[in-house]
């Protein structure tokens, strides 16, 4: 009887440590997402477009992916997507407008073709827009802090354009925004010489307001 007993009781366990293991291996897939942040650039039945921007000059995407610039994913919106307008209410497909910026969280890995193409499992629309008039730098780079023959206590973005390499000079004001592990205006104390970031900004001369600036 005693040998039953232990039995059971061994079966109990395994069975809750099999449930366990299962559990966590459900809540590590839900919680790793992944997530794109960019520009609805064009939208078709049940997909949208997102892209970091467009090339210089390009105000309104054709279709040529040579047009677009940096990360671009194609994103297929299912009834199961859901979708939040900027206030954080439930909404539908109406509310994707072009040049909306989005943030797409999406599951499974993403097909790498360019542009890439995926699943969106959550869209959340920030209120910003791609504004041509105040945003002609949209670069993805590195910081970098007091090298040798830059201007001491200031960062800069480090990035390559065809065929050279070059760095520019950042500047912030009380509407630049970054969001590192969150949204919130800029604080130059979180960044770290190397970081990989994406600017959004207003170039003049050598230096750029900054916007936006994301960390990758």
């Amino acid at each position: 009887m005693k040998r039953v007993i232990l039995i059971i009781i061994g079966l109990v366990l395994i069975g809750f440590g099999l449930f366990s293991l299962f559990n966590e291996t459900d809540e590590e897939t839900i919680n790793d997402e992944n997530v794109t942040i960019g520009y609805i650039f064009a939208i078709e039945d049940n997909r949208i477009l997102v892209a970091e921007g467009l090339s210089e000059g390009i105000e309104k995407y054709s279709g040529d992916i040579d047009e677009l610039k940096g990360s671009a994913v194609w994103f297929t919106i299912t009834e199961e997507t859901e979708i939040l307008d900027s206030e954080g209410d439930i909404a539908d497909q109406d509310v994707f407008e072009l040049k909306k910026e989005v943030e797409v969280y999406s599951k499974d890995p993403l097909l790498m073709s360019y542009p890439a193409q995926g699943g969106a499992d959550k869209v959340v629309l920030t209120g910003e827009v791609y504004n041509f008039e105040e945003i002609d730098f949209d670069k993805v780079g590195n910081l970098i802090l007091n090298n040798p023959g830059f201007e001491e206590g200031f960062w800069y973005l480090s990035f390559d354009e065809p065929g050279q390499h070059l760095a520019i000079k950042l500047l912030f004001d009380t509407n630049s925004i970054c969001i590192y592990e969150e949204e919130k205006v800029c604080d130059q104390e979180i960044f770290t010489p190397g970081d990989r970031v994406w600017v959004i900004g207003k170039e003049s001369g050598d230096d750029v307001l900054v916007k936006k600036l994301i960390k990758q």
